[in-house]
């Protein structure tokens, strides 16, 4: 903490990167680019469809699913200790999620239809939520000690955004109206708001953690066409 008791400034700098995956690899990149890239291949390892990334930054770890080989993976930066996390009994992870408080990982599996968790080992696997649960896409948390939840989204019949305590405890609705491909989901912390995009109907909205205050953000008459992925700053 600075003297003006506001700014925090890491003690232990290290120069930011950018995890790309391109379908069979992951490429770490700097931030700052020039015209020679210094691309990083941080794994070759018989990929054949990495969908989706997560990185524990305590670690700096990074974690990724592959829809080929069905299986959850990790691996530092540098590609050492390249390591199996789940072997089997996943499908279509579409999001994976890293709790860096209670250090678990959470995934959702679009063709099994279920929300799962394990600790990043991928000890104690538990399914934590399948109970009206089709085609599950977004995750995010918030694992602080006064919020523990998290949130997902469902493509399913009846697509919706839904809450539940880390636990799987207490599930319940947040956005149910005015969705059709609902993904990209990011969390405000400070502000305790949900921002979501929505694929199909071309929007960006935001709404607070019970669903109130529903706000949005962009829409498609701002030439937004088929948003996915969403961030802060």
């Amino acid at each position: 903490l600075l003297p003006d008791k506001t700014t925090c400034r890491a003690t232990n700098y290290t120069e930011a990167y950018l995890i790309v995956s391109d379908i069979r690899t992951l490429i770490q990149l700097p931030l700052i680019g020039d015209d020679d890239m210094g691309e990083i291949a941080v794994t070759t390892k018989n990929m054949s469809n990495i969908l989706t990334i997560g990185i524990d930054v305590q670690t700096d770890t990074i974690y990724w699913s592959d829809t080929g080989t069905k299986k959850i993976y990790s691996a530092r930066p540098s590609g050492q200790d390249f390591k199996v996390v789940i072997d089997s009994g996943v499908n279509v992870v579409e999001q994976i999620a890293i709790d860096w408080v209670g250090r678990n990982m959470y995934w959702t599996d679009f063709a099994l239809e279920t929300l799962e968790v394990c600790t990043l080992d991928g000890r104690y696997r538990t399914v934590l939520i399948t109970e009206n649960v089709t085609n599950p896409r977004g995750l995010v948390l918030d694992p602080r000690d006064d919020e523990r939840r998290i949130f997902w989204s469902d493509w399913g019949t009846a697509p919706k955004i839904m809450t539940a305590g880390m636990d799987g405890s207490n599930p319940a609705l947040v956005v149910s109206t005015k969705l059709f491909w609902p993904n990209g989901l990011v969390l405000d912390l400070p502000s305790k708001r949900l921002y979501f995009a929505d694929a199909y109907l071309d929007y960006i909205e935001s709404v607070n953690y019970d669903g109130s205050g529903r706000l949005q953000v962009i829409a498609s008459d701002h030439f937004l066409r088929h948003p996915h992925g969403l961030a802060l700053f």
